[in-house]
Protein backbone atom coordinates (compact mmCIF):
# COMPACT_ATOMS: atom_id res chain seq x y z
CA UNK A 1 0.00 0.00 0.00
CA UNK A 2 1.23 4.61 2.09
CA UNK A 3 10.00 5.49 0.24
CA UNK A 4 11.32 7.06 -1.76
CA UNK A 5 14.76 6.66 -2.00
CA UNK A 6 15.72 8.97 0.18
CA UNK A 7 18.31 11.52 -1.71
CA UNK A 8 20.16 13.86 0.47
CA UNK A 9 22.62 15.79 -1.98
CA UNK A 10 20.48 18.53 -1.79
CA UNK A 11 20.48 20.88 0.45
CA UNK A 12 17.12 22.04 0.99
CA UNK A 13 16.15 18.30 2.33
CA UNK A 14 18.27 19.13 5.12
CA UNK A 15 15.85 22.22 6.70
CA UNK A 16 14.43 21.61 10.18
CA UNK A 17 11.57 23.53 9.75
CA UNK A 18 8.59 24.26 7.29
CA UNK A 19 8.36 27.97 6.57
CA UNK A 20 4.70 29.06 5.25
CA UNK A 21 5.13 31.19 1.95
CA UNK A 22 1.96 33.74 0.55
CA UNK A 23 -0.31 31.65 -1.77
CA UNK A 24 2.22 30.44 -4.92
CA UNK A 25 -0.23 27.92 -7.11
CA UNK A 26 2.18 25.59 -8.67
CA UNK A 27 1.65 22.14 -10.87
CA UNK A 28 3.77 19.69 -8.98
CA UNK A 29 4.35 15.78 -10.68
CA UNK A 30 6.60 12.85 -10.22
CA UNK A 31 9.09 11.20 -11.96
CA UNK A 32 6.77 8.56 -13.48
CA UNK A 33 4.20 11.46 -14.74
CA UNK A 34 1.49 9.58 -13.30
CA UNK A 35 0.96 11.88 -9.95
CA UNK A 36 -0.04 15.61 -10.28
CA UNK A 37 -1.10 18.10 -8.06
CA UNK A 38 -2.28 21.67 -7.99
CA UNK A 39 -0.69 22.94 -4.63
CA UNK A 40 1.64 26.02 -3.58
CA UNK A 41 5.39 25.46 -1.92
CA UNK A 42 4.69 25.65 1.85
CA UNK A 43 8.44 24.66 2.14
CA UNK A 44 10.27 21.71 2.93
CA UNK A 45 10.50 18.89 5.70
CA UNK A 46 13.06 16.39 6.36
CA UNK A 47 13.65 15.17 3.18
CA UNK A 48 10.15 15.95 1.58
CA UNK A 49 8.48 19.33 -0.01
CA UNK A 50 5.51 20.38 1.58
CA UNK A 51 2.50 20.95 -0.67
CA UNK A 52 -0.45 22.77 0.56
CA UNK A 53 -3.26 22.34 -1.41
CA UNK A 54 -6.52 24.55 -2.36
CA UNK A 55 -8.50 23.00 0.53
CA UNK A 56 -6.01 24.20 2.88
CA UNK A 57 -4.63 20.50 3.63
CA UNK A 58 -1.00 19.59 3.26
CA UNK A 59 1.11 16.82 1.39
CA UNK A 60 4.14 16.04 2.55
CA UNK A 61 6.26 14.39 -1.07
CA UNK A 62 9.35 12.92 -1.28
CA UNK A 63 11.56 15.23 -3.31
CA UNK A 64 13.27 11.99 -4.78
CA UNK A 65 10.13 10.98 -6.13
CA UNK A 66 9.53 14.61 -8.40
CA UNK A 67 9.96 14.90 -11.32
CA UNK A 68 13.38 16.72 -12.59
CA UNK A 69 10.98 19.88 -13.06
CA UNK A 70 9.48 19.74 -10.18
CA UNK A 71 12.71 19.61 -7.94
CA UNK A 72 14.21 22.10 -9.78
CA UNK A 73 11.26 24.49 -9.14
CA UNK A 74 10.86 23.32 -5.29
CA UNK A 75 14.85 24.56 -5.07
CA UNK A 76 14.10 28.09 -6.36
CA UNK A 77 10.89 28.38 -4.63
CA UNK A 78 13.16 27.31 -1.75
CA UNK A 79 16.12 29.78 -2.37
CA UNK A 80 13.06 32.96 -2.94
CA UNK A 81 11.75 31.64 0.84
CA UNK A 82 15.45 32.15 2.40
CA UNK A 83 15.30 35.49 0.68
CA UNK A 84 12.49 36.32 2.21
CA UNK A 85 12.47 35.22 5.59
CA UNK A 86 15.18 37.66 6.21
CA UNK A 87 12.90 40.68 5.77
CA UNK A 88 9.17 39.85 6.10
CA UNK A 89 6.78 41.97 4.64
CA UNK A 90 3.32 43.30 5.96
CA UNK A 91 1.70 41.30 2.94
CA UNK A 92 4.29 38.24 3.44
CA UNK A 93 4.54 37.64 7.10
CA UNK A 94 7.00 34.23 7.53
CA UNK A 95 5.83 31.61 10.21
CA UNK A 96 8.26 29.34 11.50
CA UNK A 97 6.93 25.83 12.95
CA UNK A 98 8.60 22.60 13.91
CA UNK A 99 8.24 20.11 11.02
CA UNK A 100 8.65 17.28 13.04
CA UNK A 101 5.43 17.01 13.81
CA UNK A 102 3.19 17.15 10.21
CA UNK A 103 -0.31 18.48 10.27
CA UNK A 104 -3.04 16.39 10.13
CA UNK A 105 -5.08 17.13 7.10
CA UNK A 106 -7.79 14.33 7.80
CA UNK A 107 -11.15 15.92 8.25
CA UNK A 108 -11.97 13.63 11.38
CA UNK A 109 -12.66 16.21 13.97
CA UNK A 110 -12.86 16.44 18.08
CA UNK A 111 -14.99 18.39 20.03
CA UNK A 112 -12.08 18.89 22.32
CA UNK A 113 -8.36 19.36 21.64
CA UNK A 114 -6.73 16.20 21.41
CA UNK A 115 -3.75 15.43 23.36
CA UNK A 116 -0.69 17.45 22.14
CA UNK A 117 2.09 15.52 19.66
CA UNK A 118 5.65 15.31 20.95
CA UNK A 119 8.06 16.46 18.64
CA UNK A 120 10.37 13.70 17.14
CA UNK A 121 13.59 14.30 14.81
CA UNK A 122 13.27 13.96 11.16
CA UNK A 123 13.91 10.69 10.12
CA UNK A 124 17.17 9.89 8.43
CA UNK A 125 17.77 8.01 5.20
CA UNK A 126 17.42 4.27 5.03
CA UNK A 127 21.16 2.93 5.06
CA UNK A 128 22.58 2.43 1.44
CA UNK A 129 23.63 -1.22 0.79
CA UNK A 130 22.75 -2.26 4.52
CA UNK A 131 23.39 -5.61 5.53
CA UNK A 132 20.83 -7.45 6.91
CA UNK A 133 22.11 -6.07 11.19
CA UNK A 134 22.51 -2.81 10.14
CA UNK A 135 18.81 -3.21 8.89
CA UNK A 136 17.71 -4.33 12.29
CA UNK A 137 18.73 -1.74 14.25
CA UNK A 138 18.21 0.78 11.85
CA UNK A 139 14.40 -0.14 12.11
CA UNK A 140 14.83 -0.59 15.53
CA UNK A 141 16.32 2.44 16.45
CA UNK A 142 13.76 4.65 14.44
CA UNK A 143 10.83 3.04 16.19
CA UNK A 144 12.34 3.38 19.32
CA UNK A 145 12.38 6.83 17.95
CA UNK A 146 8.98 7.54 17.24
CA UNK A 147 8.90 6.69 13.21
CA UNK A 148 6.50 3.48 12.56
CA UNK A 149 6.89 4.60 9.47
CA UNK A 150 10.05 3.12 8.82
CA UNK A 151 7.94 -0.48 8.45
CA UNK A 152 6.76 1.35 5.23
CA UNK A 153 10.03 2.52 4.10
CA UNK A 154 11.76 -0.57 4.87
CA UNK A 155 9.79 -2.54 1.68
CA UNK A 156 11.67 -2.26 -1.20
CA UNK A 157 11.55 0.47 -3.47
CA UNK A 158 9.46 -1.90 -6.88
CA UNK A 159 7.21 -3.07 -4.25
CA UNK A 160 6.41 0.92 -2.62
CA UNK A 161 6.05 2.36 -6.29
CA UNK A 162 4.03 -0.74 -7.23
CA UNK A 163 1.85 -0.19 -4.24
CA UNK A 164 1.99 3.76 -4.51
CA UNK A 165 0.78 3.20 -8.36
CA UNK A 166 -2.41 5.12 -9.08
CA UNK A 167 -3.85 2.59 -10.82
CA UNK A 168 -3.71 0.04 -7.42
CA UNK A 169 -4.86 2.85 -5.64
CA UNK A 170 -7.77 3.66 -7.84
CA UNK A 171 -9.27 0.09 -7.41
CA UNK A 172 -8.65 0.49 -3.66
CA UNK A 173 -10.61 3.77 -3.57
CA UNK A 174 -14.30 2.57 -3.73
CA UNK A 175 -13.95 0.07 -1.42
CA UNK A 176 -12.41 1.96 1.37
CA UNK A 177 -15.19 4.64 0.82
CA UNK A 178 -17.68 1.85 1.10
CA UNK A 179 -15.99 0.49 3.80
CA UNK A 180 -16.01 3.94 5.63
CA UNK A 181 -19.47 5.00 4.83
CA UNK A 182 -20.51 1.77 6.40
CA UNK A 183 -18.62 2.17 9.19
CA UNK A 184 -19.62 5.75 9.70
CA UNK A 185 -21.39 4.62 13.20
CA UNK A 186 -18.80 2.68 14.28
CA UNK A 187 -16.65 5.94 13.65
CA UNK A 188 -18.79 7.95 15.81
CA UNK A 189 -18.54 5.84 18.60
CA UNK A 190 -14.62 5.85 18.90
CA UNK A 191 -14.95 9.52 18.67
CA UNK A 192 -17.49 9.52 21.36
CA UNK A 193 -15.27 7.16 23.67
CA UNK A 194 -12.14 9.43 22.58
CA UNK A 195 -13.80 12.63 23.81
CA UNK A 196 -14.71 11.07 27.00
CA UNK A 197 -11.03 9.83 27.69
CA UNK A 198 -10.06 13.66 27.35
CA UNK A 199 -12.99 15.33 28.67
CA UNK A 200 -13.53 13.21 31.67
CA UNK A 201 -9.91 12.94 32.29
CA UNK A 202 -9.93 13.68 36.38
CA UNK A 203 -12.79 11.90 37.01
CA UNK A 204 -11.24 9.00 35.36
CA UNK A 205 -7.99 9.12 37.22
CA UNK A 206 -9.96 9.90 40.22
CA UNK A 207 -12.33 7.27 39.81
CA UNK A 208 -13.13 4.08 42.52
CA UNK A 209 -11.64 1.74 39.54
CA UNK A 210 -8.77 3.20 39.47
CA UNK A 211 -8.33 3.75 43.66
CA UNK A 212 -7.72 -0.16 43.38
CA UNK A 213 -5.01 0.14 41.31
CA UNK A 214 -1.24 -0.65 43.34
CA UNK A 215 0.00 3.19 44.46
CA UNK A 216 3.51 2.43 42.41
CA UNK A 217 1.73 2.15 39.36
CA UNK A 218 -0.30 5.08 39.79
CA UNK A 219 2.43 7.51 38.22
CA UNK A 220 3.11 5.18 35.53
CA UNK A 221 -0.72 5.56 34.45
CA UNK A 222 -0.99 9.47 35.21
CA UNK A 223 1.93 9.89 32.98
CA UNK A 224 0.86 7.41 30.04
CA UNK A 225 -2.60 8.40 29.89
CA UNK A 226 -2.29 11.41 27.76
CA UNK A 227 0.16 9.84 24.87
CA UNK A 228 -2.12 6.57 24.81
CA UNK A 229 -5.11 8.67 24.59
CA UNK A 230 -3.20 10.61 21.68
CA UNK A 231 -1.93 7.02 20.42
CA UNK A 232 -5.47 5.90 19.26
CA UNK A 233 -6.95 9.14 18.16
CA UNK A 234 -4.24 9.57 15.46
CA UNK A 235 -4.42 5.91 14.55
CA UNK A 236 -7.96 6.60 13.63
CA UNK A 237 -6.74 9.87 11.84
CA UNK A 238 -4.70 7.59 9.62
CA UNK A 239 -7.08 5.19 8.95
CA UNK A 240 -10.00 7.81 7.86
CA UNK A 241 -7.24 9.28 5.64
CA UNK A 242 -7.57 6.07 3.40
CA UNK A 243 -10.54 7.50 2.37
CA UNK A 244 -8.38 9.49 0.05
CA UNK A 245 -6.36 7.17 -1.66
CA UNK A 246 -7.30 8.34 -5.18
CA UNK A 247 -5.31 11.48 -4.56
CA UNK A 248 -2.26 10.38 -2.35
CA UNK A 249 0.20 8.04 -2.06
CA UNK A 250 0.40 5.40 1.07
CA UNK A 251 4.22 6.80 1.09
CA UNK A 252 2.78 10.51 1.58
CA UNK A 253 -0.30 9.04 4.22
CA UNK A 254 2.21 7.21 6.20
CA UNK A 255 5.07 10.26 6.10
CA UNK A 256 2.39 12.72 7.47
CA UNK A 257 1.05 10.46 10.19
CA UNK A 258 3.91 8.27 11.12
CA UNK A 259 5.70 10.92 13.38
CA UNK A 260 2.18 11.84 15.25
CA UNK A 261 1.52 8.67 16.17
CA UNK A 262 5.22 7.84 16.77
CA UNK A 263 5.32 11.03 18.87
CA UNK A 264 2.89 9.70 21.31
CA UNK A 265 4.37 6.06 21.02
CA UNK A 266 7.54 7.44 21.90
CA UNK A 267 6.55 8.99 25.12
CA UNK A 268 4.93 5.94 26.17
CA UNK A 269 8.40 3.56 25.24
CA UNK A 270 10.00 6.09 27.31
CA UNK A 271 8.04 4.68 30.49
CA UNK A 272 9.38 1.55 30.01
CA UNK A 273 12.18 1.09 32.23
CA UNK A 274 15.66 1.18 30.38
CA UNK A 275 16.91 -2.51 30.99
CA UNK A 276 13.12 -3.79 29.33
CA UNK A 277 14.36 -2.31 26.16
CA UNK A 278 17.69 -3.76 26.17
CA UNK A 279 16.22 -6.90 27.17
CA UNK A 280 13.94 -6.41 24.20
CA UNK A 281 16.99 -5.37 21.60
CA UNK A 282 19.13 -8.11 23.54
CA UNK A 283 16.88 -11.55 22.32
CA UNK A 284 17.03 -10.73 18.71
CA UNK A 285 19.55 -12.32 16.86
CA UNK A 286 20.65 -11.60 13.24
CA UNK A 287 22.53 -14.42 11.63
CA UNK A 288 23.85 -13.56 8.26
CA UNK A 289 24.49 -16.49 6.22
CA UNK A 290 25.89 -14.04 2.69
CA UNK A 291 25.05 -11.33 1.02
CA UNK A 292 21.70 -12.53 -0.12
CA UNK A 293 20.42 -14.86 2.81
CA UNK A 294 19.83 -14.42 6.79
CA UNK A 295 17.80 -15.07 9.73
CA UNK A 296 16.32 -13.32 12.27
CA UNK A 297 15.84 -15.26 15.79
CA UNK A 298 13.98 -13.43 18.75
CA UNK A 299 13.32 -15.29 22.00
CA UNK A 300 9.95 -14.30 23.75
CA UNK A 301 9.42 -14.04 27.65
CA UNK A 302 8.82 -17.31 27.66
CA UNK A 303 11.66 -18.38 26.36
CA UNK A 304 10.51 -19.45 22.91
CA UNK A 305 12.54 -18.37 19.89
CA UNK A 306 10.78 -17.72 16.69
CA UNK A 307 13.00 -17.71 13.77
CA UNK A 308 12.21 -15.87 10.56
CA UNK A 309 14.00 -16.66 7.29
CA UNK A 310 15.11 -12.79 5.59
CA UNK A 311 16.74 -12.04 1.95
CA UNK A 312 17.93 -9.18 0.16
CA UNK A 313 15.29 -8.11 -2.50
CA UNK A 314 16.43 -5.51 -4.38
CA UNK A 315 17.49 -2.56 -1.88
CA UNK A 316 16.13 -4.06 1.09
CA UNK A 317 16.06 -6.90 3.37
CA UNK A 318 12.79 -8.31 3.69
CA UNK A 319 11.04 -12.05 5.39
CA UNK A 320 11.75 -14.76 2.63
CA UNK A 321 7.68 -15.35 2.88
CA UNK A 322 7.39 -11.82 1.73
CA UNK A 323 9.59 -11.77 -1.21
CA UNK A 324 8.07 -15.17 -2.49
CA UNK A 325 4.77 -13.94 -1.89
CA UNK A 326 5.36 -10.95 -4.07
CA UNK A 327 7.76 -12.51 -6.69
CA UNK A 328 4.18 -14.62 -7.22
CA UNK A 329 1.61 -11.95 -7.35
CA UNK A 330 3.64 -8.61 -8.34
CA UNK A 331 2.90 -8.79 -12.07
CA UNK A 332 -1.44 -9.08 -11.74
CA UNK A 333 -1.20 -7.23 -8.36
CA UNK A 334 -4.70 -5.33 -9.84
CA UNK A 335 -6.64 -8.65 -10.31
CA UNK A 336 -5.07 -9.54 -7.10
CA UNK A 337 -6.49 -6.52 -5.35
CA UNK A 338 -9.91 -6.44 -7.49
CA UNK A 339 -10.25 -10.41 -6.04
CA UNK A 340 -9.93 -9.33 -2.73
CA UNK A 341 -12.19 -6.37 -2.56
CA UNK A 342 -14.78 -8.65 -3.76
CA UNK A 343 -14.38 -11.41 -1.19
CA UNK A 344 -14.64 -8.27 0.70
CA UNK A 345 -17.49 -7.08 -0.17
CA UNK A 346 -18.93 -10.15 0.45
CA UNK A 347 -18.04 -10.84 3.79
CA UNK A 348 -18.58 -7.30 5.02
CA UNK A 349 -22.68 -7.33 5.28
CA UNK A 350 -22.62 -9.64 8.10
CA UNK A 351 -19.79 -7.51 10.10
CA UNK A 352 -21.56 -4.62 9.33
CA UNK A 353 -24.47 -6.82 11.53
CA UNK A 354 -22.41 -7.79 14.32
CA UNK A 355 -20.56 -4.23 14.63
CA UNK A 356 -23.83 -2.28 14.45
CA UNK A 357 -25.00 -4.57 18.04
CA UNK A 358 -21.31 -3.79 19.34
CA UNK A 359 -22.62 -0.08 18.55
CA UNK A 360 -25.36 0.08 20.32
CA UNK A 361 -24.06 -1.30 23.48
CA UNK A 362 -20.97 0.94 23.43
CA UNK A 363 -23.23 4.20 23.54
CA UNK A 364 -25.16 2.74 26.09
CA UNK A 365 -22.37 2.52 28.23
CA UNK A 366 -20.83 5.61 26.95
CA UNK A 367 -23.90 7.95 27.25
CA UNK A 368 -24.39 7.59 31.08
CA UNK A 369 -20.39 8.48 31.16
CA UNK A 370 -20.32 11.50 29.00
CA UNK A 371 -23.39 13.26 30.57
CA UNK A 372 -21.76 12.60 34.48
CA UNK A 373 -20.98 16.31 36.22
CA UNK A 374 -19.84 14.86 39.51
CA UNK A 375 -17.26 12.13 40.19
CA UNK A 376 -19.75 10.27 41.82
CA UNK A 377 -22.52 10.12 39.29
CA UNK A 378 -19.28 8.89 36.98
CA UNK A 379 -18.18 6.39 39.32
CA UNK A 380 -21.82 4.95 39.64
CA UNK A 381 -22.13 4.80 35.63
CA UNK A 382 -18.03 3.50 35.20
CA UNK A 383 -19.59 0.64 37.64
CA UNK A 384 -22.39 0.27 35.76
CA UNK A 385 -20.01 -0.66 32.34
CA UNK A 386 -17.57 -2.70 34.37
CA UNK A 387 -20.74 -5.59 35.08
CA UNK A 388 -21.93 -4.96 31.88
CA UNK A 389 -18.52 -5.74 30.40
CA UNK A 390 -18.08 -8.92 32.75
CA UNK A 391 -21.70 -9.84 31.43
CA UNK A 392 -20.14 -9.59 27.95
CA UNK A 393 -17.15 -12.27 28.93
CA UNK A 394 -19.36 -14.47 30.33
CA UNK A 395 -21.37 -14.55 27.30
CA UNK A 396 -24.42 -14.11 29.49
CA UNK A 397 -25.86 -11.15 26.37
CA UNK A 398 -27.02 -12.66 22.98
CA UNK A 399 -24.81 -14.30 20.60
CA UNK A 400 -22.12 -14.43 23.26
CA UNK A 401 -20.32 -11.07 21.77
CA UNK A 402 -17.11 -10.70 24.06
CA UNK A 403 -15.88 -6.84 24.43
Amino acid sequence: MHPSKRNLCLSILTSAFIFVLPAHGETWSDSTGKFQVEAEFAGVSGTNVVLKKADGSTLNVPIAKLSSTSRELAKQLYEQQKSRSSQPSPDSSVQQASVSIPSASSSLKLSVAPPVVSPVDPMPAFPPDATLQQTVDFVTDQLIAGHPEILWHMLPSEMRDAIDDAEIRGRAQAFLQEQAAAGKQQEEVMIKAIELLISKKDFILNSQLMSQVPPQFLPIIQQAYDPAVGLVYELMQMSHGLEDMQSRTITELLDQHGPRIGGHAKRLIALAPPQMIDSIRGSIVVSELDGTRGTVTSTGPDGKKQSIPFVRYGDRWIPQPLADAWAENKDDLGEKLSEGVEMANEQSAQSMMMAAMVVGMVNSVLDPLSKASTQEEFDAALMQATQMATSMQAGALPGNAAP
